[in-house]
């Protein structure tokens, strides 16, 4: 069974220990969500040392706020090395309060992926607080940052952190770690941290994106100038390959010299990622199912035109059709990249058994069928609703025909993460 808290159940969590720091706790309004829910900022100790932590950077991703909730109570506590006299902490304990709620059908209750998948909800890219800071380069410009985004940037004004820690989580894969650098020391003790914490070591990274291994499991930052760059470089428009800005460690790096980690730890653990056997598959084959759910994707969002056209007066349809109009408009450009993906993949090797885990489509090209599905079904569309409904049915019912998935133990995806972010402040205080 899942127990996350909502945005309420996360307040109420921390204010006991905010209570119990007395004065060495502050809570400051950074400002407002775009349906109105605060956004604060807590401070706790005044030491020279200066640190960020913010959970929920992605609506689906509540782990971190946990991971939060447990280290604010450890420092209320006195149990954490530094505490409060060495460190000044910062924490946004939920930075998109909106898109938590609306992942609340999920967040209590069986911890399948039918119940995740039915009650989903993750924003438009250009909408998310983790990647809306303003970027200008050649041939590209974001500089519409989301209300989310804009406290962030407040955030990271007043707090000036010598450590950013932004604290992510994925649907499957294993845990693994993203460093703005790689410091002394640092890159291989994260990696023991999350060999030795049972949910599996992510030895790929982000797919698609380019980055340096620095351990297993451990990376370097990517970076979305260059990705941009390249991009059009190749002779695509920037706008058909990234529809938002820069990301917060990239930011945080530029303007505030920031040392800047994020935490990526899963919500299930799939036995397969131990099987380093020889599949009967190719990175042909991965690359074609690719381009058929991409096809899949474009008709049904095609399809789904005229109702994503209408305004929207609910909170909950505004930020679901938001998220399918991005998706629908970004439709043909993504069926040319997986197009050009299957024309170019290596079609003479078989794929171990563990790389299936991160090249096949898996949970994330649920998302577009998931989310209509729920917002068709809001607004009576009820042929469209169970088109989408049964294409996210069939497409679960194949991929847990080969994918095994046992929940990750909640526990220790909070102490790999908050011991993160003490390996990562105490590399600040030694550099």
């Amino acid at each position: 069974m899942f127990d996350f808290p909502d945005t309420a159940g996360i307040q109420a969590a921390i204010a006991p220990a905010v209570d119990a720091l007395g004065p060495a706790a502050r809570v400051e309004r950074l400002g407002n969500s775009h349906a109105g829910a605060a956004i604060d900022l807590i401070s706790i100790g005044q030491g020279d040392c200066s640190i960020l932590v913010v959970a929920g950077p992605h609506a689906n991703e509540p782990l971190g706020c946990l991971a939060i909730i447990s280290l604010i109570n450890d420092l209320a506590h006195g149990r954490v090395p530094g505490g409060i006299s060495d460190f000044s902490w910062h924490f946004i304990p939920v930075i998109d309060p909106d898109g938590l709620d609306l992942n609340s059908g999920w967040l209590r209750g069986p911890a399948t992926l039918q119940s995740y998948m039915r009650h989903f909800f993750r924003p438009a890219f250009s909408r998310q607080a983790e990647y809306g800071f303003p970027l200008e380069m050649p041939g590209y410009r974001f500089d519409a940052p989301s209300p989310e985004n804009i406290c962030w940037q407040r955030a990271l004004e007043i707090s000036r952190p010598d450590l950013q820690v932004s604290l992510h989580g994925s649907d499957t894969g294993g845990a693994f770690f993203i460093l703005s650098e790689d410091r002394p020391g640092l890159a291989p003790r994260l990696s023991r941290a999350a060999k030795g914490s049972g949910l599996g070591l992510n030895r790929h990274g982000e797919p698609e994106a380019t980055m340096r291994s620095y351990a297993p499991g451990v990376f370097s930052a990517f970076e979305v100038q260059a990705f941009i760059k390249e991009a059009t470089a190749a002779g695509r428009e920037g706008k058909d390959v990234w529809t938002a800005g820069q990301s917060s460690s990239e930011f945080a790096m530029r303007n505030y010299a920031s040392l800047c980690l994020v935490s990526e730890v899963p919500l299930w653990h799939d036995t397969r990622e131990a099987n380093r056997r020889a599949s009967s598959f190719t990175m042909r084959d991965a690359a074609y199912w690719q381009w058929t759910e991409a096809v899949e994707d474009g008709r049904l969002l095609e399809r789904a035109a005229d109702l994503l056209a209408l305004d929207q007066e609910a909170a909950e349809d505004a930020a679901l059709c938001l998220a399918l109009r991005e998706a629908a408009a970004l439709a043909p450009s993504a069926v040319n990249a997986a197009n050009h993906s299957l024309q170019t993949a290596d079609g003479t090797v078989r794929l171990r058994v563990a790389d299936l885990v991160h090249v096949e489509p898996g949970t994330a090209m649920m998302r577009t069928a998931a989310m209509l599905a729920r917002f068709a079904q809001r607004r009576g569309a009820v042929d469209l609703a169970a088109a989408a409904r049964s294409l996210l049915d069939d497409r679960m019912a194949r991929y847990l025909q080969s994918a095994k998935l046992q929940p990750a133990p909640v526990a220790r995806a909070v102490s790999l993460q908050r011991d993160a972010i003490l390996a990562a402040a105490g590399s600040v205080m030694r550099g």
